[in-house]
């Protein structure tokens, strides 16, 4: 009872410790001058994981109408603020590198580009390489890239069926292989079950000569 009561203090101390945290962020630190998207309702802690989880599509069309163009929705520590809509999207796209940072969000875009390039770079590095890339993007250079993207899904195609095939013939010649040792062992128990019926032959005929040679 004395563990179960210092669990419970525990607990109640946690609670109360973050409930005046909360007041004195609201009350006592003063709030930015900037106006801040409306946030969807949501629990305590998980925010409203819920029900995005649900499904977003579904939120977003019941918050829409609510909230407007600009929203944020909590997701524990993290928020997401969406922009919805020609007139506020383009905000995102153009807005400077101090308001929006592109390089926090896609660092999960890393591995694909490798590292040292786009989105581990520096912001001006960054956009200059985004001029190479929207070069070689275009539709024409698109175009001559078929034959190349046909040869290498060719290759992968070929490579997988090789795979494939050595692993079946692994797989039949394991088979092959216990087939193998099965027979073996069935042969040599044969010969063992033979000698021994040799040997209790041998056996008898000894004992049945020796009770006629006492006889």
């Amino acid at each position: 009872m004395e563990i179960d009561s210092r669990f419970l203090s525990t607990g109640l101390l946690l609670v109360a410790t973050i409930i005046v945290a909360k007041l004195i962020s609201a009350f006592i630190v003063p709030k930015s001058r900037k106006r801040v998207p409306p946030f969807v309702k949501g629990w305590p802690l998980i925010g409203g994981l819920v029900r995005f989880l649900k499904g977003p599509i579904f939120m977003l069309r019941e918050e829409y109408p609510k909230l407007g163009s600009v929203f944020t929705l909590k997701l524990f520590h993290k928020n997401i603020t969406f922009l919805i809509g020609p007139e506020v999207s383009a905000h995102f796209f153009k807005a400077p590198e101090t308001d929006l940072s592109q390089q926090e969000v896609y660092q999960f875009n890393v591995p694909t580009f490798g590292p040292g390039v786009v989105f581990d770079v520096d912001y001006s590095v960054r956009q200059e390489q985004f001029r190479f890339f929207t070069e070689a993007l275009r539709v024409n250079k698109l175009k001559s890239y078929v034959n190349q993207m046909v040869s290498e899904a060719e290759v992968c195609v070929v490579g997988g069926m090789l795979v494939g095939a050595c692993l079946v013939l692994f797989l039949l010649l394991f088979l092959l292989l216990l087939l193998v040792i099965d027979l073996i062992c069935w042969f040599l128990t044969l010969m063992c079950n033979r000698s021994l019926l040799v040997f209790n032959l041998i056996i008898a005929n000894r004992n049945l000569l020796s009770y006629f040679i006492l006889d």
